[in-house]
């Protein structure tokens, strides 16, 4: 059985070639590593335009003093 993550990264593959606009959208509990998966994958793929996107207004408020 595939991890989220794997399925993610398969995903992510599987579309990086059509080098168009793709949302990927997680959803669940907190504390379900939700934003540790993203940030993972994140340092992966930003060097092919991967972007994180969040509705948290904490972690956008970090990202704005960025």
């Amino acid at each position: 059985m595939k991890t989220i993550k794997q399925a993610l990264i398969d995903e992510i593959q599987k579309n990086a070639k059509s080098r168009s606009l793709n949302l990927i959208f997680v959803k669940g509990e907190p504390g379900a590593g939700k934003t540790g998966t993203a940030f993972s994958l994140l340092e992966k793929y930003i060097g092919m335009g991967a972007k994180y996107v969040t509705g948290n207004g904490n972690l956008s408020a970090i990202f704005r003093q960025m």
